[in-house]
């Protein structure tokens, strides 16, 4: 049977927790004082938040690789958003002729009423009033 890497570790840490609690029968080491000392529960937050801080780096900047070294371009939301830019631009622009043609001309801004035209007034016949039955009374 050939001896990994993987199954060296484990029988390092299975070695490891044998000694330990060999050592606590024997009362030579009190593994409680151990984990429960001020300086362990230093030691051990110390290790965590470097061990987690490690692990989001990573992937951090697996994130900004993947990102940075990406070709295919903007996200659909991003293309929309610079579609919008331009049209933006476009309407900027033609606002801005469009003022300065009015400073130019300050008559085109005033507005006149137009006139509107009075209806003629309705003329009705005697004999159109009643549908020209005026005769068959």
């Amino acid at each position: 049977m050939k001896i990994t890497r993987l199954r060296a570790l484990f029988i390092a840490i299975v070695a490891l927790f044998l000694v330990l609690e060999a050592l606590q029968l024997f009362t030579t080491f009190d593994l409680a004082q151990a984990i429960f000392s001020n300086l362990a529960f230093v030691l051990v937050g110390i290790i965590f938040v470097s061990l987690m801080s490690a692990i989001g780096g990573f992937f951090l900047g697996m994130w900004i690789s993947a990102r940075f070294f990406s070709t295919k371009g903007f996200t659909p939301f991003e293309e929309e958003m610079l579609r919008m830019r331009e049209d933006v631009k476009v309407l900027r622009e033609r606002l801005e002729k469009f003022e300065s043609g009015a400073r130019s001309s300050p008559e085109t801004l005033t507005v006149q009423p137009k006139s509107t035209p009075q209806p003629a007034p309705l003329r009705v016949s005697p004999t159109e009033a009643d549908g020209g039955r005026e005769g068959e009374k």
